[in-house]
């Protein structure tokens, strides 16, 4: 028994030093990155991995891709916001501040609102968790709730919107401060309300709302969400930040994963459902667009 105990101490104490020096092994991994893939239509592969690539990969230096003929791909640059542009057949090598043609034609160079030194930098690791949270939420809860769920929301007065009510029954609508002082109670009829204009919402404050109402079959179904609202400054480098209409899809991914970064999640899904609209086949987008 005493050398079983032994045993673990000794396990325990090799875990606990090692596990620091994986930490920084995955910290230099994660710095490494040097670009993202912001858009892709066709094959393109890995060479050095031997694996396709997609949407919202991100790349270390000196990485090598196989483009097919008839391919697309664009790349942005984390550091400097400065996307290229891919056509294949091509061999493409990436390079620290920048991405060449080893064979084909040479890329189109853009520069984008992130320029100027901006990060964009968006671990793929938070899309994931965002998008394992919306499926959970979705998935578990009778009354789905679609908007304001864990998010910071750029407008002054939302749209709260759910799922799963009675048709034509009425629902009730609470809304709470970070304290758990009820603010608004509200019957509303249908799945969505806006917040009236008679309500100011505070930079800072989680607020946690609730909708109560009953199914189909007559049973009581409730479910809550939180959110909280962005700042001025926020609110304006989105707007300044936000792609116009005419935008390619390599913008919108990129404003997307910068709305990820800044946990503006309701508005980052709306550019990954116009991202999924035009790549249906990438499943990727298509997680993180989430129920239309």
């Amino acid at each position: 028994m005493l050398k079983t105990l032994r045993a673990a101490a000794a396990l325990l104490a090799f875990l606990a030093c090692a596990m620091p020096a994986t930490s920084v092994q995955g910290q230099q991994t994660k710095t490494s990155m040097v670009a993202m893939i912001t858009d892709l239509v066709g094959e393109a592969t890995l060479v050095d991995e031997k694996r396709n690539i997609s949407i919202l990969d991100e790349l270390v230096a000196d990485q090598r891709i196989k483009l097919d003929a008839g391919a697309r791909m664009v790349l942005v640059y984390l550091k400097t916001g400065e996307e290229f542009d891919f056509r294949g057949p091509a061999m493409v090598q990436v390079r620290t501040a920048q991405a060449e043609a080893l064979s084909g034609a040479k890329p189109e160079r853009r520069s984008t609102r992130f320029g100027g030194g901006k990060a964009i930098r968006i671990s793929p690791i938070n899309i994931n968790q965002g998008a394992v949270l919306m499926r959970s939420l979705q998935g578990g809860a009778k009354l789905r709730l679609l908007s304001l769920v864990d998010t910071v929301t750029l407008d002054e007065w939302p749209e709260f919107r759910w799922k799963g009510t009675e048709h034509g029954s009425l629902v009730r609508f609470e809304l709470f401060d970070d304290k758990g002082k009820r603010i608004l109670e509200r019957e509303v009829g249908g799945d969505s309300f806006v917040l009236p204009g008679a309500v100011r919402l505070k930079s800072g404050v989680r607020y946690r709302w609730l909708v109560t109402g009953k199914a189909g079959n007559g049973q009581a179904i409730s479910n809550s969400g939180h959110f909280a609202l962005a700042s001025l400054d926020l609110r304006a480098e989105a707007e300044n930040l936000r792609p116009g209409a005419s935008a390619s899809l390599s913008e919108q991914v990129i404003y997307a994963a910068w709305c990820e970064q800044k946990e503006l999640r309701d508005e980052a899904r709306k550019y990954w459902r116009a991202a999924a609209s035009e790549r249906p086949n990438d499943s990727r987008l298509r997680e993180l667009a989430g129920p239309f």
